[in-house]
Order: structure tokens, then C-alpha cells, then sequence
């Protein structure tokens, strides 16, 4: 039986909350041991949902402390991701973050980080959650089928339609720099890895265009919209070969919880 993972959260918003939910739904698998964020009400909040007692605050190096801690969730606002990722790792856990892992002009503060955790025998990682869902997962195991059938892949489109920002600091924020993580890792999943250009069309809080083309020739066309006024996630794949087109549709409720597909 695989041993229980102790968990710790830092930032304890919404998004921390639903990852919570699913984690206290394998309590043989986690259990949260500490919550940090910088309002000790909110990290308390979270908590609440534990069986057991655990710890909140608002200060980094107690937390850090946490004796039995094995990893930690990282669901903060982006622009402090680089600095806790560093002092986490520097205190010994494994990390999941929330992405994007770092901001603007700090690659090599970041690729000092994934070495560090590479040297230390430590899991860092972001969320790739397509790489899971069972549409994108049907589509990637029928490739062969769709080449034999349409020949050559050309180009892949991915959009999405979602709804309004729901916190106030994402409007001041980037959505292709909070977004277009998923929609890149979505192409490695598909094709595998290609190293690729892209050119920004268009960006700001509510919306994002890029069109890029990897080294082996497939063209690539990404938008999203966050304009819905419901609790909605429409996401829009179409893969375009040279005699035919593959399209997936996959639409989530969040007031509801049901998913809607169609390939």
C-alpha cells in the first residue's frame, strides 16, 4: 500500500479550496497536514475541512517547519510562485504549483530551481491537467487512425470560452500568461515534444490570440475568452490534416459539475 502523502497548502484562496476538496477524497492517499496564507481566517478556512489537526498561519518559515511534511501545493497569486518554490524547496518538500511557475525576466532564477529539485531527488511540477481529461485522451490514442485516414496533421486550433474573472486580481493580470501553459503542453501531449515559435496577436485580462509553428512544420492557432457571464469552461479543439479535420468539444458547468463532449 503506497505510504500517505502529507500535504501543506500555501494560499488558501478558491482555487487551493477545490484542490483541497479533491484531496480530503483520498484520505488513504493525502492527508493535509498545514495551510499558509496571509490571512490566518482563510487558512483556517480550508482546514476546516480537515478531520485533523493541522496547522495554519501566516508565517512562511513556520510552516516550512511542519516536521512530517512531504509536499506542498502552491495556489498563490503567480507573482510570488518563483520566491516560494525556492524557499519550499530549500526546505526539502516535493511541489505542486500552480502555473505559471515564474513571470517575465527570471528563467534562469527558474531553471535553478528545477535543478535544484532534480538534484535533490524532488517531484516539481505544475498542473497539465489535459494530459488526463478522457476526450484529449481519446483523441491522442486514435491518432494513428485519423493520419491512416487524413493523412499528414497540419494544423492544431485550441479555443476557449470562460467566464468573467471571479477575483479581482486577475483583471489586472494576462490570461496568455496565465493560460497558454495548458494549450503548449496540450501539443507535447499530442505530438510530443517540438521546440516552436509564437507570435502574439493579441492579450489582456479577458482575452489572448497567438499563431506559432513548430520545427516540424505544424501550425499552431490559439485563442481564449474570459467574457461568459456563467460559471461555464468551453474548450474547442480541431486538429486539421491534410484531407480532413478532427474536432473535440468539451463543456463544463461548474454550477452543476456535469461535462458535455462531442468528437
Amino acid at each position: 500500500m503506497p505510504r500517505l502523502v502529507k500535504l501543506g497548502f500555501i494560499g488558501c484562496g478558491g482555487h487551493s479550496g477545490r484542490h483541497a476538496d479533491v484531496v480530503l477524497k483520498m484520505p488513504h492517499s493525502f492527508e493535509i497536514v498545514g495551510a499558509l496564507d496571509t490571512r490566518k481566517d482563510d487558512a483556517e478556512k480550508l482546514l476546516s475541512k480537515c478531520s485533523i489537526s493541522a496547522l495554519a498561519t501566516t508565517n512562511l518559515s513556520e510552516f516550512l517547519s511542519i516536521g512530517d511534511m512531504d509536499a506542498v501545493l502552491i495556489g498563490t497569486p503567480h507573482k510570488s510562485h518563483l520566491e516560494l518554490c525556492e524557499a519550499t524547496l530549500k526546505a526539502g518538500n516535493n511541489i505542486f504549483c500552480e502555473k505559471p511557475l515564474w513571470e517575465g525576466e527570471k528563467s534562469e532564477a527558474g531553471k535553478r530551481v528545477i535543478e535544484g529539485a532534480l538534484h535533490r531527488g524532488l517531484i516539481f511540477s505544475s498542473c497539465h491537467l489535459r494530459r488526463y481529461e478522457k476526450e484529449y485522451v481519446y483523441v491522442k490514442e486514435h491518432l494513428n487512425e485519423y493520419f491512416e485516414k487524413f493523412g499528414k496533421a497540419i494544423e492544431l486550433h485550441f479555443q476557449f470560452f470562460y467566464h468573467e474573472p471571479s477575483t479581482d486580481w486577475k483583471k489586472d493580470d494576462s490570461l496568455l500568461l496565465d493560460h497558454m501553459n495548458h494549450e503548449i503542453d496540450l501539443v507535447h501531449f499530442l505530438f510530443g515534444y517540438s521546440p516552436a515559435k509564437f507570435w502574439r496577436l493579441s492579450h489582456s485580462f479577458d482575452e489572448y490570440r497567438v499563431s506559432g509553428k513548430t520545427e516540424t512544420g505544424l501550425g499552431i492557432w490559439f485563442s481564449g475568452y474570459r467574457r461568459l457571464k456563467s460559471r461555464t469552461f468551453r474548450n474547442e479543439l480541431e486538429l486539421v490534416f491534410e484531407t480532413g479535420r478532427v474536432r473535440a468539444e468539451v463543456i463544463l458547468s461548474s454550477a452543476t459539475g456535469m461535462v458535455s463532449s462531442t468528437i
